[in-house]
């Protein structure tokens, strides 16, 4: 597997693009959820499954304060909630992801930690707590 530093920034972004993508298929699959932190009621009360799969092939699994999807690519996606319904995901999360994408590529830690930093300062993310990034302004 090659190292590749500079590509840390990319693979962040699409990380976010991906939880774009799996958070509209898994919205506009499942009625009952307004936005993709309802999974977490909804699972709790019995009104979902803890698994399963969108109609447009995205797989869920919910877990502690967060759900792991799958898109048909393969594209792991796990995020974590806050209390406001928020995503948010660390750098683990972001090497999983580009694990997932199979593409021989590695990022370290450090890289994707300082690439979520910058695009902090860019206005693209947001640092939620230390560690942890959601993108910016995406409140509901």
């Amino acid at each position: 597997m090659t190292v590749v530093n500079g590509s840390a920034r990319e693979y962040v972004l699409e990380f976010v693009s991906a939880l774009a993508s799996v958070k509209q298929s898994m919205v506009a699959s499942y009625p009952e959820l307004r936005t993709l932190s309802d999974v977490i009621p909804l699972v709790r009360r019995g009104d979902m499954d803890r698994r399963g799969a969108s109609r447009e092939g995205v797989s869920y699994a919910i877990h502690g304060f967060g759900c792991r999807m799958v898109d048909r690519e393969g594209r792991e996606v796990d995020v974590d909630f806050l209390p406001d319904g928020s995503e948010v995901f660390d750098d683990w999360r972001v090497i999983r992801f580009a694990e997932s994408l199979d593409d021989g590529i590695a990022i370290s830690r450090e890289n994707v930690l300082s690439s979520c930093r910058e695009l902090v300062r860019d206005g693209i993310l947001e640092e939620v707590r230390a560690g942890w990034f959601g993108p910016a302004g995406l409140k509901e």
